[in-house]
């Protein structure tokens, strides 16, 4: 993630720049008799949020047996959009299409990695382990298309209709911590596990824990409506779609375990708003504010014990994953 900043503030300049020009007569782009542009669109934001990795008790069971929590708090993130759409907000309607890429700043700490497991079949949502890690953010990376229809019902209001295609990668991995395992952790352990208490030693876990990423893709319907108001625009868009597919890896380094979920379904849904201001017919400066919310995607988990050499076992329907991300951006936005 380190390579690429350097392109992306080259690139925040180079736009600031085209921002201060003095804007020269061009030839009118015009699509369906509408005029069109083409913008560029940097941005500087954060993440702020908590990535789930779940594994059920059984194929139809909603107890949880095992449970990651990856905080991402905050994850700094560079952005550029490339857009296609209407230039002006006058009655009528007009064809868009965006295409935007985020990527993260910095390999660093972005909160802690809980681990819990829940192994007491008698008493399947007693807690009995409980491990805490730094979180180290390796890598993320986003891609969104957009591609739709705008209508402005008068000279100030506009509704959009559109299609949304998302692709995430995220790859993180933990380091150092303690783990809490207390008499459950012991050989030979009880005859029963014992509830986890928080009074329990705490036991030092040093270098590289375990490593995960993940990698969505999402297709979903979008609305929005927003208003041109004098030198101000006001945008609110909303995604909802059940078509979710995942893949996830879980590789536990010191144990020489590879859990391996597919993950689909559930329910996704962002909310976004933004708020414009322009500098220039050309120019304006922006901040941008959404959340993404996946629940209920599930799947197959296929585990392997690399580190023994056995075969590989696969288990319906266990794999599960939640996400609850907030994301805040400064942009500027050019015409051309």
């Amino acid at each position: 993630m380190k390579s690429i900043a350097p392109f992306i503030l080259f690139v925040i300049f180079f736009t600031v720049f085209l921002s201060l020009r003095p804007q020269e007569v061009r030839g009118e782009i015009r699509l369906f008799g509408r005029p069109s542009a083409f913008s560029l669109r940097p941005r500087l934001g954060t993440f702020y949020g908590t990535i789930q990795e779940i594994l059920y008790a059984g194929a139809d069971s909603g107890v949880r047996q095992s449970e990651l929590r990856w905080e991402l708090k905050p994850l700094l993130y560079a952005g550029l959009d490339l857009a296609f759409g209407p230039s002006e907000t006058v009655r009528g309607w007009g064809l868009f299409a965006d295409l935007a890429f985020k990527t993260g700043l910095t390999s660093a700490a972005t909160g802690t990695m809980e681990d819990r497991d829940w192994i007491d079949d008698a008493n399947p949502e007693t807690l009995t382990l409980f491990s805490s890690h730094e979180n180290i953010t390796e890598e993320a990376l986003l891609f969104t298309l957009n591609a739709g229809a705008v209508f402005f019902l008068t000279d100030t209001f506009f509704l959009k209709g559109f299609f949304s295609l998302d692709y995430w990668h995220i790859k993180m991995i933990s380091r150092n911590g303690y783990l809490q395992y207390g008499p459950n952790g012991t050989y030979p352990p009880p005859p029963a596990p014992v509830p986890w208490d928080p009074s329990w030693p705490r036991e030092p876990f040093t270098g590289p824990g375990i490593s995960y990423f993940q990698r969505w893709l999402i297709l979903s319907p979008g609305l929005g409506l927003g208003a041109a108001l004098g030198r101000f625009t006001l945008s609110g868009t909303v995604k909802i779609s059940p078509l979710i597919f995942c893949r996830a890896e879980d590789n536990h380094l010191k144990r020489k375990i590879l859990f391996t979920d597919y993950p689909s379904g559930g329910l996704y849904v962002e909310p976004g708003l933004d708020l414009f201001f322009s500098l220039s017919p050309k120019a304006r400066i922006g901040l941008g504010l959404n959340c993404r919310s996946v629940k209920g995607s599930r799947g197959d988990n296929i585990t392997e014990d690399y580190g023994a050499g056995a075969p590989s076992s696969k288990s319906k329907n266990v794999a599960g994953t939640e996400i609850l991300v907030f994301e805040g951006n400064l942009n500027l936005t050019v015409s051309f």
